[in-house]
């Protein structure tokens, strides 16, 4: 039951999260120049991403393999 509380704790904190965001947010709009930029940072900021979800995935193929091996592991000490 506690990880549903922790649910739903979660989904009020998404929801005030963009209110706050958007109070930071400049009243003016922005040049070409910081626009230029902001998407540079998106840009490597998706990359970034990628290269960790590749790594995650990684982990889990190694994670995997693991698994395999322990599990070979315990029947070869079950044949002694």
């Amino acid at each position: 039951m506690s990880h549903h509380s922790k649910s739903v704790n979660f989904d009020k904190n998404l929801i005030k999260t963009p209110v706050k965001f958007l109070d930071k947010m400049p009243k003016t709009e922005p040049n070409e120049e910081e626009l230029k930029e902001k998407y540079m940072q998106f840009k490597m900021m998706q990359e970034q991403l990628e290269k960790l979800q590749e790594h995650g995935e990684m982990l889990k193929q190694r994670n995997s393999e693991l698994d395999t091996t322990l599990e070979s592991l315990k029947e070869i000490g079950k044949t002694k």
